[in-house]
């Protein structure tokens, strides 16, 4: 929402920039985007699910319009899935990659081929699988050096930055939930059965 009412300010105003039409057209095919990746990608998508419920702890990367997608994915993912998540900024990650890509974490990397951040992305996707963590990505068919240099990649339509990163947020979303789905239920406190017996609720 916070996109498009900048876009809306923006022509208001009467910004010169070409882009602003542009924009526009994306954001009037988003729903018809959205509708492609429920009916196309549902297997993939909970392939990730059941790769990502496997970690006990995650970073999820993002830059510029990919930075808040970020950041809702980590707390959607903690709530729904009871994993140790964390958003980690692009340019934050590659100043400590070490300290949060080892062998025992999960990096997802969130991109897209219009994002000014695309170049940084592959080098953070190189990073973590330098240090053995596992890769996955979240970005659109133009950017396919990313998602095959993951371990599993999850490619998008094609659409400008600031519509690309809402896509990825509703991707995140369903991802979210099919990775609550995934995840082992919390083991729940014992009580005593009548007959004075101890069994789990």
């Amino acid at each position: 929402a916070l996109n498009f009412l900048a876009l809306e300010t923006a022509r208001t105003l009467k910004r010169p920039d070409a882009r602003w039409d542009l924009i526009e057209k994306d954001f009037e095919q988003l729903g018809d985007k959205i509708e492609w990746a429920f009916t196309q990608l549902p297997s993939v998508v909970r392939a990730a699910a059941e790769e990502l419920a496997r970690f006990t702890r995650i970073r999820i990367v993002g830059g510029g319009f990919y930075h808040y997608p970020a950041w809702r994915a980590a707390r959607q993912l903690e709530a729904l899935a009871g994993l140790s998540v964390e958003a980690v900024e692009a340019t934050e990650f590659m100043d400590a990659a070490a300290h949060f890509a080892t062998p025992n974490d999960a990096v997802l990397l969130l991109s897209g081929s219009h994002s000014k951040f695309k170049k940084l992305l592959h080098r953070c996707a190189a990073e973590a699988r330098t240090n053995g963590a596992r890769v996955f990505s979240l970005t659109d068919s133009n950017d396919r050096d990313l998602a095959e240099g993951s371990h599993l990649g999850i490619l998008v339509p094609l659409l400008l930055e600031p519509p690309g990163s809402t896509l990825a947020l509703f991707m995140l979303e369903w991802l979210a939930m099919e990775t609550g789905r995934k995840a082992e239920p919390l083991e729940k406190p014992n009580r005593q059965s009548p007959n004075g017996e101890s069994e789990k609720q």
